[in-house]
């Protein structure tokens, strides 16, 4: 995480590459706020208890008891990404920002995913 810029650095992605994604102010707020009550140190931003980064059936498991808490069915990972495109583009977001945001290299992809 590099917070003067707000961005996190994806190490490992889907198709095995490395980039760089933004973050907005209150999200960065958040995230600073969960590392101060975490309460142990990890080269990782999202760590498990013991510090290891976390699996990605950890992070399906975390996302379910989050949306569990929340009163939201949980659909899958896939889901809550694609209803996230939708919104953001539903909230007046750029397709353009959108396929940056979520990493794509093809245009084509914004159709697929969130249409």
């Amino acid at each position: 995480m590099n917070w003067d810029s707000q961005t996190i650095a994806v190490l490992e992605t889907k198709g095995g590459n490395q980039r760089i994604v933004s973050v907005g102010t209150t999200a960065t707020r958040a995230l600073m706020s969960y590392l101060r009550i975490r309460g142990h140190s990890s080269p990782w931003l999202f760590s498990s208890l013991d510090g290891r980064r976390l699996t990605t059936n950890a992070l399906k498991l975390s996302l379910k008891r989050s949306f569990e808490t929340a009163g939201v069915a949980f659909k899958g990972i896939h889901a809550f990404r694609r209803a996230s495109g939708i919104e953001y583009l539903r909230q007046g977001g750029q397709a353009e920002d959108l396929r940056v945001l979520m990493g794509w290299r093809s245009p084509e992809m914004i159709r697929r995913y969130v249409t």
